[in-house]
């Protein structure tokens, strides 16, 4: 992830130099950026302080005119993991899963839209839907004792919120381009978990605990970089 860190940091300088060293008729360039037409848009997205993965971002945008557009989001995120967690009594293993899930709309306004480098801001609504999952199993082998428990735990976020957008946008050709976008996001929704704990051995009855959690959340995120990808038709 530093990596990628990294490479958000150069390509943001890299754009910002070309945008004040290009040559004069870099200003003639003949862009994309059109009434009528159409991009699809491919974007990875991280937090500059943490070291966490946003997500992946696919999008259309039409043009409204050379210098608007609306664009239409869908955000993936997804990881699992699974093994084994020891110490000196307990062996058991550890099974996890994790889904994001995001849809946004924007409407874009470039700043400047003539020329190879374009900058332009955003803002429009967002919605997104969080599901984890948990499962762990452990066995006391303490003295090849009979002891062991399980926990299922499982829990949903639904969010409603805004987002703004300041950006650049680098064309390769008149039909490629780079995109470097800094995000902010404000989002309210409503938290959901539930949570069972299974114990059960040889010479005790088997004892079930669950317990349950909702809550109203919310959240104000900054420092949140795309780094992405643009193809004219």
């Amino acid at each position: 992830m530093k990596t990628l860190k990294c490479l958000t940091f150069i390509l943001l300088l890299s754009i910002i130099s070309i945008s004040y060293t290009q040559p004069k008729d870099a200003e003639t360039f003949n862009n994309s950026l059109k009434s009528g037409k159409w991009a699809a848009q491919f974007e990875l997205g991280t937090y500059i302080n943490p070291s966490y993965f946003k997500s992946v971002e696919l999008s259309i945008k039409p043009q409204l005119s050379r210098s608007s557009a609306f664009r239409l989001g869908v955000s993936i995120n997804m990881n699992s993991s699974a093994g084994n967690s020891t110490d000196d009594l307990i062996l058991g293993p550890l099974e996890s899963k994790n889904t994001d899930l995001g849809l946004g709309l924007n409407y874009i306004q470039y700043l400047k839209s003539t020329g190879s480098v374009c900058f332009y801001i955003g803002f429009g609504p967002l919605y997104e839907y969080s599901e984890s999952k948990t499962d762990y199993f452990n066995s006391d082998i303490y003295y090849g004792g009979n002891y062991s428990y399980e926990t299922h735990a499982s829990s949903r976020t639904w969010y409603a919120g805004g987002t703004a957008i300041l950006g650049v946008e680098w064309f390769l050709v008149e039909r490629i381009s780079l995109l470097a976008e800094y995000n902010m996001v404000y989002k309210k929704g409503i938290y959901t978990s539930t949570e069972t704990e299974k114990s059960y051995s040889l010479y005790n009855p088997t004892y079930i605990h669950v317990r349950n959690k909702n809550a109203d959340v919310s959240a104000f995120q900054l420092n949140i970089v795309k780094l992405g990808l643009s193809a004219y038709f």
